[in-house]
């Protein structure tokens, strides 16, 4: 199985076999998870998982996931990272430099020597940089069920920060 869509693409094909799913899977345990990474049009990965098990006649159900979906309700155009990492999240290109993305984003933690936490800032396209504001990211937090407000900032050098 291969996977592609409008911002991510399988990095290798997976292959699930009935025969050995069936030997591998026991009645106490119906479904095997596997890890199915997705890269962008950038080679920024995403980790989506797989998790596979055999339906009612024999069939195979599989159902694809990402550790977390993160909506943007702001109306800004905000980028998303990891803490500690260099570049952003997966998925997240120039469009969202300059205006919300109406889809969730599929987010995960690729880094396992960073923080488990984001950073987000404001698209830099949307910032007014002819007036030398600069977006920067926010401080860390965790990715949690429901809402969450977090205060997003443009610096300036002389200027008071917006």
């Amino acid at each position: 199985m291969t996977l592609a869509s409008d911002r991510f693409h399988s990095v290798v094909p997976l292959s699930i076999h009935r025969a050995s799913l069936a030997k591998e899977l026991s009645a106490s345990h119906q479904w095997k998870q596997f890890l199915f990474p997705l890269v962008d049009r950038h080679q920024r990965q995403v980790h989506a998982y797989c998790t596979v098990g055999i339906g009612r006649g024999n069939a195979i159900q599989a159902s694809l996931w990402v550790p977390y979906w993160v909506v943007n309700h702001s109306g800004l155009p905000l980028v998303l990272k990891q803490e500690a990492t260099e570049g952003d999240s997966a998925g997240q290109f120039n469009e969202h430099e300059r205006a919300k993305d109406r889809n969730p984003l599929m987010f995960s933690f690729t880094e396992a020597d960073c923080p488990q936490r984001c950073k987000v800032r404001m698209g830099n396209e949307f910032v007014p940089s002819e007036k030398g504001y600069v977006a920067d990211y926010s401080r860390g937090f965790e990715l949690i069920s429901g809402v969450q407000a977090l205060r997003v900032a443009l610096t300036h050098i002389a200027e008071p920060d917006m």
